[in-house]
């Protein structure tokens, strides 16, 4: 039994989708309906959970102990419901009032979190779900030719939860390839998953109004087990890839130094959003900032319209070695490059293994050009002569003078000699 989506209201990542009717039966696409040491601004006290030690600290030494993010959340929570209490007042309409409140978790690092794009989103599992609706909404684009009719009646069947539309790379290069037919599908899912096999053409695929206009660009699952060579898709391996989707937080690490994540919205409890929040702190650490170095400077809570809450703080974001390492690296990167360019110098250029290039000698791509076509030492002395004059010059040059400081240091030792006596 195939279906067709219905038609819902666009919304972000995460935030679920209002209540409608199920989608209706038709249509070639697959639908289904299935079921360093900082400091805190508010210092930790006892907590009567068995997690905490006696001044507040997670016995797994979090950053931000429990009572300092509870206290946040409390403030951040006033704030929301005093500007509703206005709004109401003067009788201000809302275009999005009854929607949910999302919370995010701000991250700024002492150095960039990466050297490089990347179109990969990484995943944190968090605790409490904070894709929770049961009208949640999934759209799963996956790989050509690994669903057949058999297998799609199959993943129907076995009620994979939120799953409403598989789409192949096919359909997405055909029926989907129009702007309007983009747009439309856009807003008809709430959290679009796919095949990690197809995550790095998606861009080219789906185009700027997923990636740069929209926050519901796709997350990459996996689909296919390991053990499985026949290269086709597995509802064991969907299904599971598909909870641990909804169970996660998902996020692209920047060329910078910000990063903002969702931990949940306003209706989560305080300790749930709590235990989000330092399970994400504490991955993000271990997944995206321990290989360079990095450090976490600050950490801020926020909602869409509200400022920013300040959670942590790093007090000393360089030390004395920090520094002194930067310098030794910064310099023995420039001797590597010069090193490097020397070599580089011979092993660009196709020469004849009697014809040798002297080091130093740096060559422009015309000169280049006129030593591939050389085919004895002389032609290579003929269009070099002015720059090998140069490097003779500077090696005499070096020469005389360090022989000047030796006739300068002997006149000193001379002269030490006749004030003595």
């Amino acid at each position: 039994m195939v279906k067709k989506a219905s038609e819902v209201s666009a919304t972000k990542v995460g935030v679920p989708a209002k209540r409608g009717r199920p989608p209706k039966k038709s249509g070639t696409n697959a639908n289904f309906k299935g079921k360093s040491k900082g400091k805190n601004l508010e210092h930790g006290v006892k907590d009567d959970s068995d997690d905490k030690t006696e001044n507040g600290d997670s016995k797994d030494d979090v950053l931000i102990p429990f009572e300092t993010i509870d206290k946040a959340l409390n403030a951040l929570g006033k704030f929301l419901n005093e500007k509703k209490a206005r709004n109401e007042v003067e009788k201000k309409s809302l275009l999005f009032d009854d929607d949910l409140i999302n919370y995010f978790l701000q991250i700024t690092t002492t150095k960039f979190m990466n050297d490089k794009p990347l179109s990969k989103p990484k995943a944190i599992q968090v605790p409490h779900k904070i894709y929770g609706d049961e009208n949640l909404k999934i759209c799963v684009f996956v790989r050509d030719n690994i669903v057949d009719e058999k297998l799609l009646n199959e993943i129907e069947e076995s009620n994979i939860p939120n799953l409403s539309k598989i789409i192949t790379a096919k359909e997405l290069k055909g029926e989907y390839k129009p702007y309007e037919a983009k747009r439309k599908l856009l807003s008809e899912y709430d959290l679009f998953l796919s095949d990690d096999g197809l995550i790095t053409t998606l861009p080219k695929l789906l185009g700027k109004i997923f990636y740069e206009t929209s926050s519901k660009f796709p997350l990459p699952i996996k689909v296919i087990p390991n053990s499985n060579h026949t290269n086709k898709l597995s509802i064991k391996t969907l299904t599971n890839s598909i909870i641990k989707a909804i169970n996660s937080v998902f996020y692209t690490l920047p060329v910078g130094v910000n990063i903002s994540l969702k931990i949940g919205d306003n209706t989560f409890k305080n300790n749930q959003l709590i235990e989000n929040i330092q399970t994400i702190i504490k991955q993000f650490q271990i997944t995206s900032i321990s290989n360079n170095n990095n450090k976490i400077r600050s950490v801020q809570l926020k909602s869409a319209d509200s400022p920013s809450l300040p959670l942590y703080y790093l007090e000393k974001i360089y030390s004395e070695e920090d520094i002194i390492k930067e310098e030794e690296e910064e310099e023995e990167k420039k001797k590597h490059n010069k090193k490097q360019e020397q070599e580089n110098v011979s092993s660009t250029i196709d020469l004849p293994s009697n014809i040798e290039i002297p080091q130093g000698i740096k060559l422009t791509n015309f000169e280049k050009g006129l030593l591939e076509l050389a085919t004895e030492p002389e032609s290579v002395n003929k269009i070099l002569s002015k720059k090998l004059k140069k490097v003779q010059n500077n090696k005499k040059r070096n020469i005389d003078d360090h022989h000047d400081n030796d006739d300068d240091d002997r006149k000193v030792v001379k002269k030490t000699k006749k004030s003595k006596k």
